[in-house]
């Protein structure tokens, strides 16, 4: 283990509330520097192509910055660019180039959206108008976008490249291009259980995070995403589409096999596996752990944990008997059940695992998700009584992600109960309120750990909504999440790893940084308040290349050390293959 790879103990896993930030906008310095490269004219055309769209300008320290969505659009979809500037540049034009630098669209700015984090002025460049397939770069006041694309099949490349996170998190007899065996003798003691069992074979799922702790409960999350993700392409396949539904379904089982291992007697249930102590003994690659004969197994079942885990053995129940596989459905709807009714036994309402980085205090909305699913699955009333019962009890989501599923439950009761549609659409309904108050739709009122978690939650639900319901009123703001995840935000990042144009390249993972890898798929945590940096004292490692964009309330930093907002999750990356792959089209 090398010095040079401190792994300071991480208290992610604890669930952040929301805190109220106020978010302080101040005007840039006075004296911005204008920097300004033309394209220049040449014969080849290939050389044109070349400075377009591979050496665009650099924008630093420039006093205009445009943010794209750096993948692209589908053609009939709302485009728009956001033009930051020091400047009031209200009603100017603004051109959309192809890759030969004809003007493809051109139109004029929005009024001032007005200051919001490090510029003081803000305007739009709708041009939805736009519709050839192409490559183009958007240009105004004398500086360009990176290159986008307008297509159909864009989005199969990103939802493959984000799968890729779940391969390099893969812990266990693996064999893929990412990674080597590890954890092969996991769990080496089982603490809690009311048996004489030392220890079980609890071989398999990912490491939740940077770290190489493993969850129920985040595991549990993660696949009932990628299941979902399935269930909404899977028609694709029989139209002879690429197969990224596959693709989550096969990842997606690699969280189940795990989760039928933690169920090993009818009324026990695993946890955790391994504890704090990971984090205390420095940076090291999984298959060279020194902790390999020191991972324990927690057996402290909860109301909670049960709730999650009925809810995605269900639904993996469902999906594997649609998918040919009745065997395996029907070993999950087994479990299914077993541990939906464990919850009824007196078991607590939460786990209290010692050193525990999961606490989800709220039972209630996992309950209802359990039930709606096995009733999904089953179709037996008894199931749907509960879940309405339970539902009807639940209060107004306030923050969206493994520690509360009221969202994904009215979701999928709504259509069996209506008043959990209403009550969602109002969620929503404050959601989209939020967004449409700032240039780059960012739907939260503050800044809190996991945001970009959050805002990929935002999205995720309304998808199931508007799934579920058929309304398509918050199309726009799924858009919008979609188009900051992928660079359309104040620092014009992509924060998907290898996707995009400038995208995150020192995310807090032990793998990543120590083999000097970019970490293709990762999908990073996003903007949080300065205030919490300062709290957990972080250091950063490098030079910080958004420090242009920073503002002294609200950062992001692309660096190794900051676990708060770089560091990739199991759950985030879920949730983002499942919005992104409502975007893959044949």
């Amino acid at each position: 283990m090398s010095s040079e790879y401190p792994y300071t103990p991480d208290p992610f896993h604890t669930p952040q509330q929301p805190v109220q930030q106020t978010v302080v906008n101040r005007p840039p310095p006075t004296d911005p520097r204008i920097f300004h490269k033309r394209f220049l004219i040449v014969s080849s055309v290939l050389l044109l192509v070349a400075i377009a769209f591979i050496a665009y300008p650099s924008q630093k320290g420039g006093e205009t910055y445009i943010r794209i969505n750096q993948v692209g659009y589908l053609p009939g979809e709302t485009k728009t660019a956001i033009i930051m500037s020091v400047k009031d540049i209200s009603g100017a034009s603004f051109q959309v180039l192809n890759q030969n630098l004809t003007e493809a669209y051109s139109g004029s700015l929005s009024d001032d959206r007005g200051p919001y984090l490090a510029f003081p002025h803000h305007f739009v460049a709708d041009f939805s108008a736009l519709q050839e397939p192409g490559r183009y770069t958007v240009s105004a006041n004398d500086n360009s976008s990176p290159p986008f694309r307008i297509a159909k099949a864009i989005y199969s490349d990103v939802v493959e490249t984000t799968l890729k996170f779940f391969r390099m998190q893969e812990c266990g007899n693996i064999n893929n291009e990412f990674r080597s065996p590890c954890h092969l003798k996991d769990a080496t003691s089982v603490i809690g259980a009311q048996t004489t069992i030392s220890k079980l074979d609890l071989v398999g799922s990912w490491h939740d995070a940077g770290d190489y702790t493993k969850y129920l409960i985040t595991t549990a999350y993660a696949s009932y995403f990628l299941l979902l993700s399935y269930h909404q392409q899977h028609a694709l396949l029989k139209n002879g589409s690429r197969n990224v539904a596959q693709e989550a379904l096969n990842e997606a089982r690699v969280g189940t096999d795990w989760l039928l291992k933690l169920h090993y007697q009818p009324d026990r249930l695993i946890v955790q596996v391994s504890d704090a102590r990971d984090h205390d003994v420095g940076w090291r690659l999984p298959e060279k752990d020194r902790l390999e004969n020191n991972r324990p197994a927690y057996d402290e079942p909860s109301r909670a944990v049960c709730g999650i885990y009925a809810a995605t053995m269900a639904l993996a129940a469902k999906t594997f008997a649609e998918a040919g596989d009745p065997a395996y459905a029907a070993r999950c709807l087994q479990q299914a059940r077993e541990v939906f009714d464990l919850a009824d036994t007196g078991i607590p309402n939460y786990s209290a695992v010692a050193e525990q980085m999961y606490c989800d205090k709220s039972y209630l909305d996992n309950l209802t998700l359990g039930a709606t699913e096995l009733y999904r699955m089953t179709g037996e009333q008894k199931y749907l009584t509960r879940a309405i019962g339970w539902c009807d009890s639940l209060e107004i989501m306030q923050w969206l992600s493994w520690g509360d599923l009221e969202g994904l439950a009215f979701a999928r009761i709504g259509q069996y109960h209506p008043p959990a549609f209403q009550r969602l659409h109002l969620v929503l309904s404050k959601f989209d309120e939020i967004a449409n108050s700032n240039p780059f739709g960012y739907p939260l009122e503050s800044y809190p750990w996991g945001s970009l978690g959050q805002q990929t939650a935002v999205a995720a639900i309304a998808l199931l909504y508007q799934e579920s319901s058929g309304h398509t009123e918050f199309t726009n703001l799924i858009l919008k999440q979609r188009d900051f995840l992928l660079g359309c935000n104040s620092h014009g990042v992509s924060f998907i790893g290898a996707v995009g144009t400038e995208y995150v390249r020192n995310f807090h993972h032990q793998i990543a940084m120590i083999k000097g890898s970019s970490l293709p798929g990762a999908v990073s945590e996003g903007y949080c308040a300065k205030s919490l940096i300062r709290k957990y004292n972080i250091e950063l490692k490098d030079p910080d290349r958004f420090a242009r964009f920073q503002t002294p309330d609200v950062v992001y930093y692309d660096d190794r050390n900051d676990y708060i907002s770089n560091e990739p999750t199991i759950v985030t990356n879920a949730q983002t293959v499942y919005v992104l792959t409502a975007f893959v089209t044949n």
